[in-house]
């Protein structure tokens, strides 16, 4: 058995040690130099003002508010290590900004950070699975700098997927170092509960960690061609590890009513996302935060029914390349396992606006770079070198140009747009950006000509508001922004209209996506104020049958009926 085992693991003479290190070197400089731009990057207005600066878990950080983090969700999102991450992140306050405002350039910085760890720990896997150091070190890196993990890296609130990542790279760093030792050592067992251990915290920074398992799972039997009956007896403290990721996120995410496509049309939409990944993944082009890939919209055209012969042809090929066959199987299903969750066979939140996000492969990417560390391995050393540092210094070189779309909130919306001219979410977000810039510009005014840009500011975010709504005439986002614009320009009639169809918007959503609960309680006391009796009363009744005995509705719907009012 221990011959079996530690012959995956090369044993390298003394004068290799340098390779090593330079390997390890140039990894580092890989890293840093695509990504080292982002540590002086802002907050964007894309989630990072509602669960860092917005989110009372975080900002102020308080002891009670980290303790809170861990009694329950916020957003339905269950990550409290991520959660308390960011407050220790927030305690160092900003010199250089708002007093009380966590400072950004430390949140990215942190993501570099464990991005970086996260490499050099699938180096360490690869180095024990492939066995060649340059291999695995262009397999580290192919992760590392490949363009789709921009997102997750240069994002601040990318953070849950990069310091989940972290933990969980480093339970299958751990778990390999127990499959490639020797099983009669005292420690054997332990490598696998201490891996359990680390994916048990992964999955509390973000529980879609739980196909790691899985991934595991294909290293041990696909590369390290140990027996079934023996991995499974290892892969019990992962296993167990994230069953509560399982429960928590199936408690505090709910799809109740969430019908985006019927049950048959499910494998084609998870055929499309598979196949978008798939292109993506050799010719990234165009990445986005929104594609705006619902099942939806992509329903609406022919590609969905054929593009599923794309991840196909993929199979049939790693399949067809005997000299790699099982190499090369193994690393396609780390990809496909660590996706099928968000793939569009099962509903999900974000699902609604797109079943397709770049965050979603920032693990799944472990298997291209093994499949690319195994063919770089068999293939005559010229041309594996020229080949390899071809291919990694454009991808690179793409993800360089893709950093610079995070600096900040004007540049990754413009450029959310150019990719999706459809992003109803950017054009909302551009335009209630430059609502309130226009708005602090007429307080500040010191002229004419500041009072004019000011108002010509707010009317161009009003003009994004209403092409969100062109786009989805149903958003209530874009519906609720536009409403408060009205309001605070004294646009009461606009705004109390605007307003109904916001909270009707909200209404029809599925309750598990956006809950307003108490929107038409507050439009039934403005329209009791502006003298909309009939509107009040209407909205009163709704909000009643749906919290029945709700004493302040209750109260209101007494003074607003004309028999209390005639009184």
């Amino acid at each position: 058995m221990f011959a079996m085992e530690s012959s995956h693991l090369r044993r390298y003479p003394r004068g290799q040690v340098m390779k090593r290190r330079l390997s390890i070197f140039v990894i580092i400089v890989a890293v840093l130099l695509v990504f080292a731009p982002a540590a002086m990057f802002e907050f964007v207005e894309w989630d990072d003002n509602q669960l860092i600066t917005g989110n009372p878990y975080v900002v102020p950080p308080t002891l009670g508010g980290a303790l809170t983090a861990w009694q329950k969700p916020y957003q339905h999102l269950y990550i409290p290590l991520t959660y308390n991450a960011w407050a220790l992140l927030a305690s160092a306050g900003d010199p250089g900004g708002a007093a009380g405002m966590p400072n950004p350039y430390l949140f990215h910085t942190a993501n570099i950070i464990l991005h970086l760890g996260s490499a050099l720990l699938l180096y360490g896997i690869a180095r024990r699975v492939v066995g060649s150091v340059w291999p695995a070190a262009a397999c580290a890196i192919l992760w590392a700098v490949h363009p789709l993990q921009v997102e997750a890296v240069a994002w601040a609130t990318g953070m849950k997927d990069v310091l989940s990542g972290f933990l969980a790279m480093l339970a299958l760093h751990i778990y390999i170092r127990g499959a490639t030792a020797s099983s009669r050592s005292r420690l054997h067992a332990w490598w696998y509960v201490l891996s359990g251990l680390c994916l048990g915290m992964a999955s509390l920074a973000k529980p879609g960690v739980m196909t790691v398992p899985l991934v595991a799972l294909a290293i041990d039997v696909g590369l390290l061609k140990r027996p079934w009956k023996t991995v499974l007896g290892c892969l019990a403290p992962m296993l167990v590890a994230v069953v509560p990721s399982v429960v928590v996120t199936m408690l505090v995410q709910p799809t109740g009513g969430l019908h985006l496509c019927e049950l048959w049309q499910r494998p084609f939409i998870a055929g499309h996302a598979m196949a978008t990944y798939l292109l993506k993944l050799v010719w990234p082009g165009a990445l986005s935060i929104d594609y705006g890939l619902s099942p939806q919209y992509v329903l609406q055209g022919r590609w969905i029914w054929f593009a599923w012969i794309v991840p196909l042809c993929v199979a049939v090929a790693a399949w067809s390349y005997r000299p790699l066959r099982r190499e090369l199987n193994s690393g396609l299903a780390i990809f496909v396992l660590v996706l099928a969750p968000v793939l569009g066979l099962m509903p999900f939140l974000f699902q609604v606006y797109s079943t397709v996000a770049d965050r979603y492969v920032y693990l799944a990417m472990i298997g291209p770079g093994l499949a690319l560390a195994y063919l770089l391995e068999r293939a005559p050393r010229r041309y594996a070198v020229v080949g390899g540092v071809v291919v990694l210094a454009a991808l690179a070189a793409r993800s360089m140009v893709q950093v610079q779309t995070w600096r900040d909130t004007d540049a990754l919306l413009e450029h959310t747009m150019a990719v999706n001219p459809r992003s109803y979410l950017a054009q909302n977000n551009l335009g209630t950006l430059l609502i309130n810039r226009g708005a602090r510009l007429l307080r500040q005014a010191q002229s004419q000509e500041d009072a004019a840009g000011g108002k010509a500011m707010m009317d161009a975010g009003e003009s994004h508001l209403k092409k969100a709504l062109e786009i989805w005439g149903d958003y209530p986002a874009a519906w609720d922004a536009l409403s408060t614009y009205y309001l605070k320009t004294g646009r009461i009639e606009e705004g109390l209209d605007t307003w109904q169809k916001a909270v009707d918007a909200y209404d029809r959503m599925p309750p598990s996506l956006m809950e307003r609960s108490r929107m038409r309680v507050a439009l039934a006391q403005a329209c009791l104020r502006n003298g909309r009796r009939e509107q009040a009363i209407i909205n009163l009744k709704a909000f009643l049958q749906r919290h029945p005995g709700d004493t302040e509705a209750t109260e209101l719907l007494h003074q607003a009926t004309p028999s209390h009012s005639g009184n």
